[in-house]
């Protein structure tokens, strides 16, 4: 069976960390913009398939700031539809953790940004396929807006 070709938009790591141990065109999450006072995040997400869209369909996440400090939770079990390419979520509802050291750190990054880690169970669907799949991520570029 041939494996299907995927591309992406990027050559390379196109991060600002100085490492290629996980370039940006590798990544599912390119990033993220989190909004303080309507407790939401968008993300900026790449599908490399080509003609297929890819459909979320429960997500139970949460974000980590230095990859142990929780910043927040995105429980969302309304279908997303990801098109081919980099495209742009809606805004997802966030259970911020006001009391932890990373909600501080989101705070404090306010008006810039910061790069966090992920762990979530998400609920995926290509066609009549549906999967549950855990997902880690990390380095993820997050800005910060009120």
């Amino acid at each position: 069976m041939e494996i299907p070709r995927l591309s992406s938009p990027h050559n390379g790591s196109g991060d600002d960390d100085d490492d290629e141990d996980t370039p940006d065109h590798l990544r599912f999450i390119e990033g993220a913009t989190f909004h303080i006072f309507s407790s939401s995040a968008s993300f900026a997400v790449f599908s490399p398939l080509k003609e297929t869209h890819v459909f979320i369909e429960t997500i139970n996440a949460t974000a980590f700031y230095n990859h142990t400090e929780p910043v927040g939770t995105i429980v969302y079990d309304l279908p997303l539809e990801i098109p081919p390419g980099l495209s742009e979520t809606d805004r997802l509802p966030v259970d911020w953790d006001p009391e932890s050291i990373g909600y501080d750190r989101i705070r404090g990054a306010l008006g810039g940004g910061l790069r966090l880690s992920a762990k979530a169970e998400v609920g995926v669907r290509l066609g009549k396929w549906k999967e549950k799949l855990w997902f880690e991520g990390e380095g993820i570029g997050a800005k910060v807006r009120l």
